[in-house]
């Protein structure tokens, strides 16, 4: 009994000696942290922000390219990191080798030519508020085709270098859809028997040129941007258009007009309607908050005109607004 009880005890030292040795290897010796394990940092993505109900996180599906921008405490540009996925999986990370410190992470997911940023970036001197994204056109300034959907996400981050950590950024989506209808009446209410939709055009006019700082915050460009449908179609009886808009970020508080126009038989243009299409779709209770135009993408607005016979102009009769298969009537939206 004395031998087993002297072999026990025997063993019983043996770990308590590996177990001090292997803290001595990895463990932290000196109150400077210096022997101790260097930490690592990455940057996670996600998109969550969105209305799937079936996908919480769409981050592999949506997203095929990541440019990520590092930023010192400053403000002052250190690297963009570029990584293509096909598609990303679902753990994707990027070490963006940072030594301890404050920074600030900008990462835009799909970039294409489509989009122009500016200024040149050259590390230590560009700075973030500087740095701009803007929608390319076309020389008239218009777009008429459907747009890349392109991501954004920020983060300010501290990074340490003992400890071990994980930073998420959380896209949000630039892109909308805007589906337009334009239906035309007689005034007892009866769909037009006219060709009221002949010589319409229709047009989303952005004053500040859709250009965005890295903190997606709309900035002026001193040209003004038009957007016209990359679908649209009139109805057998010519008393209907249809039309679907891609748009950049919409933001509550910017301008972006909606017109219905009719070219006259004499060249020249008559406005028939007129209306912020940001505060038209702000009057809907989804997306009355710049949370809610962040995760919605898909907006479905259907006017209402009176035909007046006179092929001059047309009454406005009222505005239906269509957010998630909810459908709200407004009848005081025309400005």
């Amino acid at each position: 009994m004395h031998f087993k009880d002297n072999t026990f005890y025997r063993k019983r030292r043996m770990v308590a000696y590996i177990s001090v040795l292997l803290w001595l290897i990895t463990g932290c010796v000196n109150e400077d942290f210096s022997g101790c394990p260097q930490g690592s940092f990455q940057v996670a993505f996600e998109y969550v922000h969105h209305t799937d109900n079936t996908c919480p996180d769409r981050f592999d599906i949506d997203v095929q390219q990541i440019d990520l921008y590092v930023f010192d405490a400053a403000g002052c540009f250190l690297k963009c990191i570029t990584r293509k996925g096909e598609p990303f999986p679902k753990d994707f990370r990027i070490d963006p080798e940072l030594s301890a410190g404050s920074y600030t992470l900008v990462a835009w997911g799909n970039l294409t030519d489509e989009v122009t940023l500016q200024p040149a970036f050259i590390a230590g001197q560009t700075t973030l508020e500087q740095a701009l994204l803007s929608l390319n056109a076309v020389e008239d300034r218009s777009v008429n085709h459907k747009l890349t959907p392109v991501f954004h996400a920020m983060k300010q981050v501290e990074v340490n270098d003992v400890k071990e950590h994980t930073e998420v950024l959380s896209f949000i989506k630039n892109e909308n859809h805007l589906h337009l209808n334009v239906k035309w009446f007689e005034k007892s209410g009866i769909p037009c028997i006219h060709r009221c939709a002949d010589g319409v055009r229709v047009r989303v006019v952005d004053p500040k040129g859709a250009t965005y700082k890295f903190d997606n915050s709309v900035v002026a460009s001193g040209n003004e941007l038009t957007y016209y449908p990359y679908q649209g179609t009139n109805n057998d009886a010519w008393n209907q258009f249809a039309g679907v808009f891609s748009l950049m970020r919409l933001v509550e508080g910017e301008k972006l007009t909606l017109l219905i126009e009719r070219l006259m038989q004499d060249g020249t243009i008559k406005e028939l309607y007129r209306s912020d299409l940001v505060e038209l779709i702000r009057m809907h209770p989804y997306t009355r908050i710049q949370s809610e135009l962040d995760r919605q993408d898909v907006y479905e607005v259907e006017i209402s005109l009176i035909d007046d016979l006179d092929g001059d102009t047309d009454t406005y009769m009222q505005t239906a607004v269509t957010v998630s298969g909810w459908t709200i009537i407004l009848q005081d939206t025309e400005m």
